[in-house]
């Protein structure tokens, strides 16, 4: 049996030998090696065969085979996979009844999971995504599926916040629709997948091949071909699928036409950014070099065309006021965002001199670097994994339960000020950071809430922790946080002075230490506060978004109990979908919706 993955979608489907029923019982065989044959197919964003572009089949970070496409965007490798055999096939589940799970998890980040079992007699599927105005935003359909358990798993982008609706419908007549929350990024495209769970005709002898498939366009550039037979250069683009083999597969990677960039700014060790300063990154592999000289403000901005592993980024300055910094970076553009990439240079009159001698005095050596990327170290984990096994790494960023400072901020949302202070929530790093006084420059901040210190950003629940803290809002004396992921807002009745100052009320949960995951009843619920996002406050009213739930809380009264039922609820019978930014001058009030429910509307307010 031939299987066929695609990038955006995959049929997982386990290899059998004999039918599928009561009565047949087979040998299981001896596990040996076998070879796949994976034909791989480029195209651009616009699904448009790419000749000449590069790939790479790597495993375990090293390169195994590689090569360029062909004039129809195709390429193909031979590659070693484990061998399937047979199990016992009475005691293979029957399946009867077509059902489908509850997605999860609900609200999703952009990824969704659920369950679903395929009766006898079935074996087509159809997948339907639609939003709350009954549009299909996405469809897709998978056939020659056997009857059994399988996993079907939802990659979110493109479609926006909001709520949507799954559809599920099997060629004999049965289907199901299940509701969900989408939370993550509106940039890129649905991506489905679906693969047959253990119980079926076979089970793998070993947990298969795990393979990185890598496609770009190299320095040489690759060509795509419309339909019309005409073609057109491409300069860039990536594609990246990390795929387990067992058995023949044909993958597409379609290439991104958004070239990642590695920025930053180049500092002194006084905090200054320094102009004229001559930043690149080589690749010793490609020997390609890519730089940019420092403006005014010591920002740069560097577009590698292509993956460069191991590349190291380097500045140094012509005119010889700073010693020359190199940074190893790890493997560049295996990201969905920009890399960003922060220099600070030491003086020439900071070191000692040659041969020996004392340092300058008044002068202070710093060594930092703010890089988002650091190499993998060998580990020395293996056997099987555990239900709640602790990671060994962590990529993409400095290190497990590590802030990168003061001054590093990860996916900062909300920001308020009463004139005198600055608060910030800086969301990924579970912090909300303080500013005694209106900043005047690069300057850090005085206090940090949810953390001990600046350079932890461990999630957690409680008076003292945070998990995804989005809005803030403050009235010069009270400071609200919208906890996002722990579904409540806390308050402090008077504004903190010190690093991890525990809230002293909580509204969307019974105490300080509960997390609230539902249910909720409807609108006759005003006191779960589900995914609160917007805050504003004048210190006697208190209104909350909570998309959530699709509704806005007010309070007549600024809360002085835990878990305060509010006195007014806004919800979908308004048409709000998704509402997130709110803001009021008192007596009018404005919520930007993402989603409304308002015929003909796409977001606003």
């Amino acid at each position: 049996m031939k299987r066929r993955l695609m990038a955006f979608m995959l049929i997982s489907v386990q290899l059998g030998f004999g039918t599928f029923g009561k009565g047949f019982k087979a040998v299981a065989e001896e596990p040996v090696g076998n070879t796949a044959t994976v034909e791989i197919q480029v195209r651009d964003w616009n699904d448009n065969p790419v000749t000449d572009a590069v790939v790479e089949v790597r495993k375990d970070g090293e390169i195994e085979y590689s090569g360029v496409t062909a004039s129809v965007g195709l390429i193909e490798f031979s590659l070693p996979y484990p061998q399937f055999v047979n199990v016992d096939e009475e005691e293979a589940e029957i399946i009867r009844e077509f059902s489908l799970g509850i997605p999860y998890p609900n609200p999703t980040e952009g990824r969704l999971g659920v369950g679903l079992s395929l009766p006898a007699g079935a074996g087509d599927l159809r997948v339907e995504v639609y939003n709350v105005l009954g549009q299909r935003v996405y469809e897709e359909t998978a056939g020659g599926l056997s009857p059994g358990r399988y996993q079907l798993k939802l990659a979110l982008k493109g479609l926006g916040v909001g709520m949507y609706f799954l559809k599920v419908e099997d060629d004999i007549g049965d289907l199901a629709v299940r509701r969900f929350v989408n939370l993550g990024s509106s940039v890129g495209r649905v991506g489905l997948s679906i693969a047959q769970l253990d119980g079926g005709r076979s089970k793998p002898a070993a947990p298969g091949d795990v393979y990185e498939f890598l496609a770009y366009v190299g320095k040489e550039g690759a060509v795509a071909e419309l339909p019309d037979g005409s073609t057109y250069k491409l300069k860039s683009g990536f594609a990246r699928e990390i795929v387990t083999i067992r058995g023949d597969t044909t993958l597409v990677l379609r290439l991104e036409n958004n070239p990642l960039a590695v920025l930053g700014t180049v500092y002194g060790v006084d905090g200054a950014p320094v102009q004229g300063i001559r930043v690149w990154i080589y690749d010793s592999s490609s020997e390609d070099t890519v730089e940019a000289v420092t403006g005014p403000d010591g920002g740069y901005k560097l577009y590698p065309v292509h993956p460069m592993q191991g590349a190291s980024l380097s500045a140094e300055d012509p005119e010889g006021r700073y010693y020359k910094k190199d940074i190893e970076t790890g493997y560049i553009l295996l990201s969905e965002n920009d890399v960003h990439i922060d220099i600070y240079l030491e003086p020439t009159g900071a070191r000692p001199p040659e041969g020996g001698g004392e340092m300058p005095q008044g002068v202070i050596t710093i060594e930092l670097v703010s890089s988002s990327y650091k190499v993998a170290e060998p580990s020395e984990t293996g056997g099987t994994f555990e239900t709640g096994q602790q990671a060994d790494i962590v990529l993409s960023w400095f290190g497990f339960n590590y802030s990168g400072g003061p001054l590093m901020f990860n996916h900062p949302a909300g920001i308020a000020t009463d004139g005198e202070r600055l608060i910030l929530a800086d969301t990924r790093n579970n912090r909300i950071l303080i500013w005694s006084e209106l900043p005047q420059g690069n300057e850090p901040p005085d206090i940090v809430l949810g953390q001990e210190d600046f350079y932890s950003n461990e999630p957690g629940i409680g008076p003292d922790k945070l998990n995804w803290p989005i809005g803030v809002a403050t009235d010069g004396q009270h400071l609200l946080v919208a906890d996002t992921y722990n579904n409540r807002v806390l308050i402090w009745n008077d504004f903190p002075t010190e690093n991890g100052q525990p809230a002293d009320l909580v509204l969307g949960a019974p105490d300080l230490y509960t997390r609230v995951t539902g249910p909720i009843l409807g609108p006759e619920d005003r006191t779960s506060a589900f995914w609160p996002w917007g805050l504003w406050t004048d210190g006697e009213r208190l209104i909350v978004t909570c998309p959530g739930r699709a509704a806005v809380l007010i309070w007549k009264d600024f809360p002085t109990q835990n878990n305060q039922p509010a006195d007014l609820i806004l919800t979908e019978d308004v048409g709000f979908g998704t509402p997130r930014v709110v803001a009021c001058d008192g007596e009018h009030l404005l919520v930007g919706d993402h989603n409304p429910k308002v015929e003909g509307a796409q977001g606003g307010v």
